[in-house]
């Protein structure tokens, strides 16, 4: 029994016999969403790592300004 509007569906009461179905184009836009929410975590994480990675290149670059200020005698 399919009936257009509000209320409960058979398949939210219960009815025994009827199995769950979820319409293809839904299912379809389900692993559109995790595919892309999977793709955006992604991108989130490489940013994360590039960042990490400019980082440690900075620390590098200060040791290495640091270590030949001494070896140059500089006290600025």
């Amino acid at each position: 029994m399919r009936v257009l509007g509000l209320g409960p569906t058979l398949q939210d009461v219960g009815t025994p016999g009827l199995k769950c179905f979820i319409p293809t184009r839904l299912q379809m836009e389900i692993l559109a969403r995790k595919k892309a929410e999977g793709e955006k975590a992604a991108l989130e994480q490489r940013i994360l790592d590039m960042e990490e990675e400019i980082r440690e290149e900075r620390m590098v670059r200060e040791s290495h300004n640091i270590e030949d200020n001494s070896q140059h005698g500089s006290n600025s």
